[in-house]
């Protein structure tokens, strides 16, 4: 057995882990659907059984493979891709390499890991197993007879106790919670393929009772409970797509394929803490009386499956192979990025901030239909194109700083944010109009006279602010503020002042706004980690 070529396809289609094949399933979509292209090429290899084979020391079986990958065809084109499904990719980059490959779709991408040893990393679906024997995924979402279930595994090795803590909701007739100590898959996986042995006919029995209820149960399904396990991502969260559930995302860290905002109209999003998983049940129930709320998402959902589901699968990786530009690639290339923005097709600027999971960190609302969003200190515009993904009607972005990034990013996002060059101090509703939302985020600390400069801010403010800063004099419970002469804060001459919190939420009320409060601390995004968020409303 050797390596197969076809058009700008390099395969080695052997040893595929079973029966979750999201890599061999992307295999047989891309022999389907993958467009030729001189730019791109794309490299098909058992990933996870080597991976796994490396993690057990297999070595008879992982020195196999390796000596298959180092055979690998030589890189003909500027890209060479690949999809991996193991949770351990990222720390297995080496084996990449060897193959030369510049860029992997993986499911458990994650926020803060763009890229791998200059990889780059690109979020992915997780092969819906169940959804093989889905024989009927049709029945209306306000029939079914659940509210929400969660039927899964957990373990202490799995990243955060959502799992446990999803174990102790309350038991009531219209929700289903069963929580095992093994993953559904193990003995296929790693009993079977891994270390040869069989399975007792009892055991598989039970399984695959197992399995014809947990199809039962996500067809009469309303929400769908989708924790991290092992891993970031869960097959739990492509199947609840597939039997049309509207999914709960339990999962801080995950970076999904597609735009925010397709997500965000699609599926719940609960942060991975107790009080938000104890609380699930009486937020769930406020959403089932909105019938609106679940047609819309439910129709939502089905336009992800239409992309990431059984059929196509593959989207983002044809994105990527027909749009991959070479000029594309030199424009970004001539600019000093801050902000890490998704371009779309697989291409991320290599900004130094991290700017998505600050965007989790920030409170930003889920949804911005029909509002009108200011951007104070822009930079590459990040915030503001993010607004625009939201459904927001109008964004404004202001900045005095280099505006080269944001002129690539608008450019090839296709953006109608407006940029307007001028300095916080000058902007009055006169010159700008006033904003349902004002976001400014990095800048008051950069400023000589904040207090002045937040009373301009408020001015054009109709409803809410979010200001995140640095943050200092932390000891003092008292309104204080810290002054930076000669470069004292990280050797820039543009830092100048240093609140802590009580000074930040003092000065916002005496400027104006009715109500102020602290989002979040320790924002840990830019250049120091004493950072945090403040709401306010007018």
């Amino acid at each position: 057995m050797s390596w197969r070529q076809f058009r700008n396809i390099r395969s080695y289609p052997y040893n595929w882990q079973y029966p979750v094949i999201t890599e061999q399933y992307a295999y047989l979509k891309v022999l389907e659907l993958l467009p030729a292209s001189p730019n791109v090429e794309y490299i098909a290899f058992p990933w996870a059984t080597l991976i796994d084979c490396l993690v057990h020391k297999k070595n008879d079986k992982s020195d196999h493979l390796l000596d298959i990958l180092r055979k690998c065809p030589p890189k003909t084109s500027a890209r060479r891709i690949t999809v991996s499904q193991h949770i351990f990719t990222f720390e297995y980059a080496y084996i990449f390499e060897m193959a030369g490959i510049t860029d992997i779709f993986c499911p458990h991408a994650t926020v803060d890991i763009l890229d791998v040893n200059n990889i780059c990393i690109h979020p992915f679906p997780l092969f819906p197993v169940q959804c093989l024997h889905n024989p009927n995924s049709e029945k209306p979402i306000h029939e079914r007879k659940y509210l929400y279930s969660f039927i899964g595994a957990y373990d202490q090795y799995y990243l955060t106790k959502s799992r446990q803590w999803i174990a102790n909701l309350p038991k009531t007739a219209d929700a289903v919670v069963d929580v095992t100590r093994e993953w559904h898959f193990h003995a296929d996986v790693y009993e079977k393929q891994i270390f040869g042995m069989g399975t007792e006919p009892a055991k598989q029995y039970k399984l695959d009772t197992r399995a014809d209820n947990y199809r039962t149960m996500l067809q009469d399904t309303v929400f769908s409970l989708c924790p991290s396990g092992s891993g970031p991502n869960s097959i739990r969260l492509w199947e609840s797509l597939g039997f049309g559930c509207i999914p709960v995302v339990i999962s801080d860290n995950l970076r999904l394929p597609g735009s925010l905002s397709d997500w965000h109209t699609a599926a719940v999003f609960v942060p991975e803490t107790e009080k938000a998983i104890t609380e699930l049940p009486d937020l769930l129930c406020a959403k089932l009386t909105d019938k609106e709320f679940l047609q819309s998402y439910a129709k939502a959902g089905k336009r992800l499956w239409q992309k990431y589901g059984l059929d196509y699968f593959i989207h983002d990786v044809v994105e990527f192979t027909n749009t991959f530009p070479p000029q594309k690639s030199r424009l970004i290339a001539g600019v000093n990025w801050f902000h890490r923005i998704d371009l779309g097709n697989g291409i991320v600027t290599p900004g130094r901030d991290d700017s998505e999971k600050k965007l989790q960190q920030v409170g930003m609302p889920e949804s911005l239909v029909g509002k009108t969003v200011l951007d104070i200190g822009a930079w590459d515009g990040f915030f503001s194109f993010t607004a625009e993904k939201l459904g927001a009607e109008k964004v404004v972005s202001v900045d005095i700083a280099t505006q080269a990034g944001f002129k690539v990013a608008k450019d090839i996002l296709n953006s109608q944010a407006i940029p307007i060059e001028i300095d916080v101090m000058e902007i009055t509703p006169e010159k700008i109009g006033t904003f349902d939302l004002v976001l400014c985020l990095g800048v008051l600390y950069h400023l000589k006279h904040p207090l002045m400069a937040l009373e301009r801010i408020y001015s054009v403010t109709a409803d809410q602010l979010i200001l995140e800063t640095y943050v200092d004099m932390l000891d003092c419970d008292r309104p204080a503020m810290a002054f930076y002469p000669d470069r004292e804060l990280n050797g820039d001459p543009s830092n100048w002042c240093g609140p802590n919190p009580e000074m930040v939420l003092a000065m916002l009320k005496t400027v104006g706004f009715s109500k102020a409060e602290m989002y979040s601390n320790t924002l840990t995004g830019g250049y120091a980690a004493n950072r945090a968020v403040f709401h306010a409303w007018r």
